[in-house]
């Protein structure tokens, strides 16, 4: 067991699953915690969680893999079209600019691929 002391707004991040434990607030000898996970991802106290509830079976695509694979991409593309909102007109040589374009054209067919493998309709915003 890993034992970490954390203060009030500190945060334990695991990447590999996508989860962030934050202290939100120290109430007396009570700590509330605040957890971001996938969807996917359960999350019980212990009183209520119950262990013979089936995992997804084991044919199914990991949905914690698409999940994140698709979160990957989909922050690519909103950076790459931010960055293009933020220079200004001109900044750029016309040959840097038609790379940005490019890499936005690659990282949307890419997304496409990500979703047909996964065998779910497109849901990604670019």
């Amino acid at each position: 067991m890993l034992v970490l002391a954390r203060r009030l707004h500190e945060r334990i991040i695991l990447p590999a699953l996508d989860i962030t434990i934050q202290v939100v607030a120290l109430q007396g000898n009570m700590v509330r915690l605040g957890i971001e996970a996938p969807r996917e991802v359960g999350v019980y106290r212990e009183e209520v969680y119950d262990p013979t509830i089936a995992p997804p079976p084991a044919d199914e695509a990991p949905p914690l893999l698409g999940h994140n694979v698709r979160n990957r991409l989909n922050n690519l593309g909103l950076s790459i079209a931010l960055l293009q909102r933020q220079l200004p007109p001109g900044s750029l040589p016309p040959d840097a600019r038609q790379t940005l374009e490019q890499m936005h054209a690659q990282v949307a067919a890419l997304k496409d691929q990500v979703q047909a493998l996964l065998g779910r309709p497109a849901q990604l915003t670019s």
